[in-house]
């Protein structure tokens, strides 16, 4: 008699934001309970001022993140821009990140500026409070590299590039019903460069198209 088959358990991980994870609540208790739910939040708020740039140990998870953003979307760019002959890759994503730790330095402490106002924004705050996650960061960085890359853009240019990075990747997660009306428009109308055109027109968008939070 040969051996009756064993059971065997299996597992499989998915991943859904905070939004999709309010539909998971339609689903019975019964099933529900089969599942164990893992919260992946954003990184605790820099202490004080310190550099973005800052590497001084320990290194606050903060700043590791903007580390990381700036390696993953350079190597993205890199990888994706030398897919037909990879022997370039390793040459272009080292001059990627020397453009984004030299001159274009200063634009990524603006992106970062940017999504801390509104990931850490408290209650008492005229700013509408979105937890952007690292990916979002990430593509937005992407985008941008890729576009510099492709029109060739001057560092003079590079902060309008980035405005509309953010304003494609970023913006259109204010489009919920978490965000006060009042909070987008007063942020909107507070934007300093780079980010006061391309992405404040967006959000202006947002507030003209009625898809916000309506009490």
């Amino acid at each position: 008699m040969g051996n009756a088959p064993t059971a065997q358990a299996r597992q499989s991980f998915a991943t859904l934001n905070s939004f999709d994870r309010q539909f998971v609540n339609n689903l019975s208790q019964a099933i529900r309970r089969r599942f164990t739910f893992i919260t992946v939040n954003i990184p605790d708020k820099r202490p004080g001022s310190v550099a973005w740039t800052n590497t001084s140990a320990p290194v606050p998870l903060a700043l590791q993140e903007y580390s990381v953003v700036m390696e993953r979307a350079a190597g993205r760019v890199a990888k994706r821009l030398t897919t037909l002959d990879t022997s370039k890759t390793a040459g272009m994503l080292k001059g990627i990140r020397e453009q984004l730790m030299g001159p274009l330095a200063p634009l990524m402490v603006n992106l970062f500026d940017l999504v801390e106002r509104v990931r850490y924004a408290g209650p008492d705050q005229k700013i509408p409070h979105l937890p952007i996650g690292t990916a979002q960061i990430i593509d937005t960085l992407e985008l941008f590299i890729l576009r510099v890359m492709q029109d060739d853009a001057a560092n003079t240019e590079a902060g309008s590039v980035l405005d509309w990075a953010v304003s494609v990747k970023i913006v259109p997660h204010f489009d919920s019903d978490v965000v006060a009306p009042e909070a987008l428009k007063e942020f909107a109308a507070m934007l300093m460069p780079p980010f006061d055109k391309y992405t404040k027109r967006e959000f202006l968008n947002i507030l003209a198209a009625g898809m916000h939070f309506v009490e």
